[in-house]
């Protein structure tokens, strides 16, 4: 439209001049058309640039769209794995608390136990005082005491179980635990009680209290 308008103008100069003028205004009519070529020709290059140069902005931020969602993912997908990671390791230290609190039960048990045991070696160990002489005839001795004591009475998986101890035990690792039927120190269980364990031997029976 430019081009046409201004292809008229030039037409309706030529009409007014003479023909001298013809050839100057001919040859001015000429360059000043390709002057305009040339303007368009660098308009459109500059439309086309600017054209491709929004085309690769779009890529480019197509592009970092996809790479930040693919970061992001990847971020949330380790987050979710350090959490399964915190959850599991919180379950064991609640475990090993639950661990460390029952052994600390049986540690204070045992402690009762040999403070009770030592009590009792200090009262055998005390000199006895004399009984003045029977003047009655002596009566059939008892069995030989055994040569230990009973600490404790447990029951382990439905089953009782008397703790005993020599009197020279000097640490929780010299208590055995026995049940009926077993032996310690030539006496075996015979009855295991509440409070009180029954030992038999080749003397006799004996019964023990727990101390």
């Amino acid at each position: 439209m430019r081009r046409g308008l201004i292809t008229g103008m030039a037409i309706l100069t030529l009409a007014g001049c003479s023909g001298s003028n013809d050839e100057a205004l001919l040859a001015w009519q000429a360059e000043y058309e390709s002057r305009l070529e040339t303007l368009d020709m660098q308009l459109l290059e500059a439309t086309e640039a600017s054209e491709k140069r929004w085309e690769q902005s779009g890529n480019g931020i197509r592009k970092m769209s996809v790479e930040y969602r693919e970061h992001y993912d990847e971020f949330f997908s380790q987050l979710a794995a350090m959490r399964v990671v915190v959850d599991e390791f919180t379950e064991q230290q609640g475990k090993q608390d639950l661990l460390i609190a029952s052994l600390k039960e049986e540690v204070d048990r045992l402690e009762a136990q040999l403070t009770r045991l030592q009590a009792v070696r200090t009262t055998q160990s005390s000199p006895a005082p004399r009984r003045p002489a029977p003047t009655k005839p002596v009566a059939t001795p008892k069995p030989a005491a055994p040569a230990f004591d009973v600490t404790g009475i447990e029951v382990r998986g439905g089953r009782p179980f008397v703790a005993v101890a020599s009197h020279s035990a000097q640490s929780l690792n010299e208590v055995r635990l026995l049940e009926v039927g077993e032996a310690f120190s030539g006496w075996r269980v015979s009855r295991v009680g509440e409070r009180t364990a029954e030992f038999i031997s080749g003397t006799g029976s004996v019964e023990l209290t727990v101390q």
